[in-house]
């Protein structure tokens, strides 16, 4: 009997596995991205990894831009021992004359509540109502690196059954405090790059949150964050900017991707599996 790597795969469900052990982890892409903004003209690549969103002449901040990285009907649940990992690398464009100016930056990963009732339609520009239907009831974590507000340094934990509020708003939000926190705002250089990692990783009811923003890191720890039935699942990553930070032409956040590591017991599953997998090709070799 012959038994096929990829049928294997299949059968246990993996998008995408490396390594071995504790650190076998499954790879989803952010590829369905979207964006709000009454100042956006487009976006560029809007179904791949690295997207480009385009702004009008007029345009002075991000707006809110965001993509789901697992399908509709199978977000990802975050289970005790388990973590996830966003990664990017932001390049902003800014217009001609403009000087780069540090300010607000906010990101996390989160359940969407609603998607767009059509998919295809990557931007929406200035429209609330449409906007509205599917951010109202999100739930998830995200952070910023303000410095002048009363939110600085913190982890924010959007309130289960919240709405009328965007996913990159401080509103509807219980929040703690980074341990580790930045100890400056975010310069997005002209045509540099900015990398960014952010890791939510689950122990029992408790969070701990952290990751780099360009030079500066971040961590922090939400006790009994998932306690009282928080839900536990996660769909999308997202991005905003605030309108101070100057008049943009174009920012590229590239090969933007969420790396899931299972809880180590799953992971022990896995390892076994394959070793199965191997015996069994061994075996009708010898046939």
């Amino acid at each position: 009997m012959k038994v096929s790597t990829l049928g294997l795969m299949a059968t246990i469900g993996l998008v995408t596995l490396t390594g071995t052990g504790a650190s076998a982890a499954t790879i989803y892409s952010a590829n369905d991205w979207y964006a709000q903004y009454s100042q956006l003209s487009s976006i560029t690549n809007g179904g791949t990894t690295s997207p480009t969103v385009n702004y009008a002449t007029t345009g002075t901040g991000f707006g809110s831009v965001w993509s789901y990285f697992a399908p509709d009907a199978s977000p990802v649940a975050l289970e005790s021992g388990m973590s996830m990992t966003l990664n990017t690398a932001i390049t902003v464009v800014y217009q001609e004359g403009v000087t780069p100016v540090a300010k607000d930056f906010r990101f996390g990963l989160f359940n969407s509540g609603t998607r767009p009732s059509t998919p295809g339609s990557r931007i929406y520009t200035g429209s609330t109502s449409t906007f509205s239907n599917f951010v109202n009831g999100w739930t998830g974590f995200m952070t910023s690196n303000v410095q002048s507000q009363s939110t600085s340094n913190q982890i924010w934990r959007r309130d289960d059954g919240a709405t009328g509020t965007a996913y990159s708003s401080s509103g509807n939000t219980t929040r703690v405090g980074l341990t580790d926190g930045f100890s400056a705002l975010t310069l997005f250089p002209n045509n540099g790059v900015v990398s960014l990692s952010l890791t939510l990783q689950r122990a029992g009811d408790d969070l701990s949150f952290y990751g780099s923003l360009g030079g500066e890191t971040f961590s922090g720890v939400y006790a009994n964050a998932f306690a009282g039935g928080y839900p536990v699942v996660f769909d999308s990553v997202g991005f905003w900017g605030a309108t101070e930070m100057g008049g943009l032409s174009s920012v590229t956040l590239a090969g933007t991707t969420v790396t899931v590591v299972p809880e180590p017991a799953v992971s022990a599953l896995l390892v076994g599996a394959l070793g199965s997998l191997y015996l069994l090709r061994r075996r009708s070799r010898v046939a």
